[in-house]
């Protein structure tokens, strides 16, 4: 982190790494955040394969083609669309849309590593724990009247000012998109679909 920004790694360098990381018909799934947004459009234009942002919902796969879920319009319009995979894809996934398998891995949560080659990424990888997801001091759902943040706050002690005004209005302080990456506020409060 620098100052007030978080410090991003170079969306063209991993870009460029994953092209020859990756098979040619590879999916690959990324998180609908800043850095995901940043990455994925082009990633798929240097796969040439098709991209989709900000999916909510899998509706299945038929032969070759993907089916999924997006919503428009702030969420009031679910739109279903289909995407032909046998060349790859790249899907950003809304960040808490799916809930993990507690079948996967059995009671315990330990994740079994079952990739034979040496040289398999896979491989590579080492399961360390399962996070809970962190439940705020506020649940902004219940919430009467809302002060909310975006980037419009500039600065990282800003929101301080945002919640002395909250306070006075009897209101909580909730944010954008942004803001939560930015680790400014916790995600608790985040509200929209930006």
């Amino acid at each position: 982190i620098d100052g007030a920004a978080v410090a991003y790694p170079n969306a063209e360098v991993i870009r460029a790494m994953l092209v020859k990381l990756l098979p040619s018909d590879a999916v690959v799934l990324m998180p609908h955040d800043t850095f995901g947004m940043d990455l994925g459009p082009g990633l798929s234009i240097k796969m040439n394969s098709p991209f989709a942002p900000d999916v909510v919902g899998i509706d299945g796969v038929d032969g070759s083609t993907l089916k999924m879920v997006r919503q428009e319009f702030g969420g009031q319009v679910s739109t279903h669309v289909s995407a032909d995979i046998s060349n790859g894809a790249v899907i950003n996934v809304r960040s808490g849309i799916f809930q993990a398998d507690d079948s996967i891995g059995g009671a315990n949560g330990q994740v079994e590593d079952k990739s034979a080659a040496a040289g398999d990424l896979s491989a590579k990888r080492k399961y360390l724990e399962i996070v809970q997801a962190a439940v705020g001091d506020v649940d902004i759902t219940k919430s009467d009247v809302l002060v909310s943040v975006g980037r419009g706050i500039e600065e990282q002690d800003n929101p301080e000012l945002v919640f002395e005004l909250a306070k006075a209005m009897g209101a909580d302080v909730s944010c954008s998109r942004p803001i939560v990456d930015a680790k400014w506020l916790e995600k608790s409060r985040q509200v929209g679909t930006s």
